[in-house]
């Protein structure tokens, strides 16, 4: 474990309080894609849908992480599932350690600002679950802003979801770049079965 996440890890608080949002959050979810009049999915897209499962909450997979600004980040053209070309601005990084192995994600925000999202920062990923247990082209998670008012931030993987694209090919996801992969399982938030 690098030094930066054994500092972030020793500044881990109780985590309690964020595994019980992260439950809320889960449950809103699956409200969200069972209510017909706010899911996202097309009447031929819930004839094949599945529901959305979850993997059980752990605090294993609430993490603190160092974070570190990057100064005048780069544009990012992120290819998409439908083969268009999304661009997000590197923010900074969050460095942290799960199972003892260093692991390290970029944080975007949307090159473009999107009404009634200004504060939201976009955290794209792929883990060594992707393709099996979980959606192949990765998950995402996100944050706020206010998140990162300090050198360290808590990442609750338990919120981790999957793009609509996962449901139904009407949308245009964008595909989280290589530099976010991870090398351990993140067996926490939604998990995945696949559509035939």
């Amino acid at each position: 474990m690098n030094k930066a996440a054994q500092e972030a890890e020793a500044k881990n608080p109780v985590v309690g309080n964020t595994v019980t949002d992260a439950a809320k959050y889960q449950k809103e979810l699956r409200a969200f894609y069972d209510n017909p009049e706010t899911s996202p999915l097309s009447a031929a897209d819930k004839k094949k849908f599945k529901g959305i499962t979850f993997f059980p909450m752990t605090e294993k997979y609430v993490v603190t992480a160092k974070y570190t600004p990057i100064e005048n980040g780069k544009v990012i053209d992120f290819p998409t599932s439908a083969n268009k070309i999304k661009q997000y601005k590197e923010l900074g990084t969050a460095a942290f350690a799960i199972d003892g192995k260093d692991q390290v994600l970029t944080l975007y925000v949307p090159a473009e600002t999107i009404h009634g999202a200004e504060d939201l920062v976009f955290v794209p990923f792929k883990d060594a679950t992707s393709g099996m247990t979980t959606y192949g082209a990765g998950r995402y998670l996100e944050l706020s802003m206010k998140d990162l008012a300090k050198d360290s931030l808590i990442m609750d993987f338990n919120r981790a979801y999957n793009p609509y694209c996962a449901y139904s090919g009407d949308y245009n996801c964008p595909i989280p770049p290589e530099n976010n992969t991870l090398s351990v399982k993140i067996e926490a938030g939604v998990s995945y079965n696949a559509i035939p």
